[in-house]
């Protein structure tokens, strides 16, 4: 699948938005947000994590992550607009998420835990460029469905879809 837009401010937006490290994004807030608390480990260097993480490439990718003074923002790649804030604390071996700011919708609305697998295959997949499977709601039955829901939501770095929990997942590559 490819993605483009008819309307030009987005496509202006998007390649404005290659620019970017995130800076605009500190103090910015999610509006209508809601939090959880979550125990989300990575491994990680210790260094601090500041700056860009993850920035698309093309219109295919819809994500750009970046961390700031504790928190990475997932911000949507066309528009800039944040959905996701991970609170998090960094060590010598790991960096932890403790808490998730997130835009409400009618997905997490239904199940909360979409909020946590969908960071999680976010840092999993984008931030650590592995090959990961993403959760998708129990309400979409067609494969089409799930390939629409998917492409919208993660472009093409969207390799499996499933109806499970994803965060002890572990992938093998033959």
């Amino acid at each position: 699948m490819l993605s483009w837009t008819k309307d030009e401010s987005v496509a202006r937006s998007f390649l404005k938005l290659r620019h970017s490290v995130g800076q605009e994004l500190i103090n910015a807030e999610i509006y209508g947000s809601k939090n959880i608390e979550v125990d989300l480990v990575y491994p990680h260097n210790g260094s601090k994590i500041e700056g860009a993480a993850y920035k698309a490439k093309c219109m295919e990718d819809k994500w750009d992550i970046y961390g700031w003074n504790g928190i990475i923002y997932f911000a949507r790649s066309w528009t800039g607009e944040i959905i996701y804030k991970a609170h998090i604390k960094v060590s010598d071996t790991n960096f932890s998420i403790y808490k998730i700011e997130y835009q409400p919708d009618d997905y997490n609305a239904q199940d909360i835990s979409f909020v946590k697998n969908n960071v999680h295959f976010l840092i999993k997949c984008l931030a650590f460029g592995n090959i990961y499977p993403h959760k998708v709601p129990v309400t979409l039955v067609s494969e089409k469905d799930i390939a629409l829901y998917s492409f919208n939501l993660f472009g093409h770095n969207c390799w499996y879809a499933t109806f499970d929990e994803i965060l002890d997942t572990i992938v093998k590559i033959p």
